[in-house]
């Protein structure tokens, strides 16, 4: 089964607008693909040299909510890693400690 992350019309609107990008070859030997999903810092990543089977997930302004939305509505059956970047957008709205541990404490419960 193939990973498909929904288009930005698919979401829920509060998620921010988001990229997806694979590094280059197919999955064509059944490796489960690995997943890094978090805010716009990870344009910077350079897909070249990387394990064919990571998908990039960029979402513009992302915090831990908007990241645990984004899991929940993707594909995550035929992973075998999923790398979260997230925090910084946190801080620098001044979420409460507490919203941001109950989000990750949701994220780890949906995915495992």
């Amino acid at each position: 089964m193939e990973n498909r992350i929904k288009s930005p019309q698919q979401q829920h609107k509060s998620v921010p607008s988001q990229s997806v990008r694979t590094s280059k070859g197919t999955d064509e030997n059944g490796i489960k693909n690995k997943i890094i999903i978090g805010s716009s810092i990870l344009q910077r990543i350079n897909l070249r040299g990387l394990d064919h089977s990571i998908k990039v997930s960029t979402n513009r302004g992302a915090n831990f909510r908007d990241i645990r939305a984004k899991l929940q509505n993707t594909n995550i059956e035929n992973c075998s890693e999923i790398i979260i970047q997230a925090g910084g957008n946190d801080a620098s709205q001044k979420r409460d400690l507490v919203s941001v541990q109950e989000d990750l404490k949701e994220i780890v419960m949906n995915i495992s």
